[in-house]
């Protein structure tokens, strides 16, 4: 009977944890280089119908264990705004903060009072070497950056857009990333000015996604009631025995 309960309630508890990641995907479906989360989920105890020790042995539910980042490619859209940039391949722009250096894919930047590269936020981007980019005045000149990242005024070359993979990458907030592992510069992903990257996002399967988890969570809810009303009735039926 216990049992019965248990295995609801950690599906309540792990469809709500699903609609909680799901909903947030979507709130940023317009945000710049987001990535959707998802969640791993396991099951808790044996296989279902499983033999162990004392014979037949049943799981009790799932388990979220963690949630993860689906880094896949979103869409390139076009802005004609010379300092957006999107990047085409798996890295990442550096910017640094109150507490360090942090890692993005929103590449919607424009320049300081200083001529500094810098987010809509006010954050230096870094350059190759790690180093905030500042700009001579172009006098006219249009700016140009390539594809490997290179920033040119007129015929000058006057910076380096700094791209940086690892091997992963966890959300560390605001759009923000932080590496699993070593991180190194990259020379082969590519820059592309006047763009800006989507959310990695397929709006259709999301909703979808979410009214499985909302079906999914009031039949948790269903079962919670239907083994509660069987504790009780058992209960009732034990007090009524000679």
């Amino acid at each position: 009977m216990l049992r019965g309960l248990y295995t609801a309630t950690a599906g309540m508890v792990s469809e709500m944890s699903a609609i909680d990641v799901l909903t947030n995907n979507l709130a940023n479906a317009d945000t710049v280089g987001f990535k959707e989360d998802f969640e791993t989920l396991v099951r808790q105890g044996a296989n279902p119908l499983s033999y162990g020790e004392g014979g037949l042995v049943r799981a009790t539910g799932v388990l979220n264990i963690q949630t993860g980042v689906d880094l896949t490619q979103g869409s390139l859209r076009q802005t004609g705004n010379p300092l957006d940039l999107a990047l085409q391949g798996p890295g990442m722009f550096a910017i640094r903060n109150g507490q360090g250096i942090v890692y993005t894919r929103n590449g919607r930047f424009h320049l300081s009072a200083t001529r500094q590269l810098v987010t809509l936020e006010g954050l230096p981007v870094l350059g190759a070497n790690s180093q905030p980019i500042t700009l001579p005045d172009p006098q006219g000149q249009p700016i140009v950056i390539r594809d490997n990242g290179t920033i040119q005024v007129g015929t000058q070359a006057v910076g380096q857009i700094g791209i940086f993979t690892a091997a992963g990458w966890q959300k560390a907030g605001n759009g923000g990333y932080t590496p699993t592992g070593p991180v190194t510069v990259s020379s082969t992903i590519l820059v592309k000015q006047g763009m800006l990257e989507a959310a990695n996002l397929d709006l259709t399967q999301a909703m979808g996604s979410i009214m499985t988890a909302e079906r999914a969570y009031e039949a948790s809810v269903q079962m919670q009631h239907m083994q509660d009303q069987l504790a009780q009735q058992a209960a009732n039926d034990i007090g009524k025995l000679p």
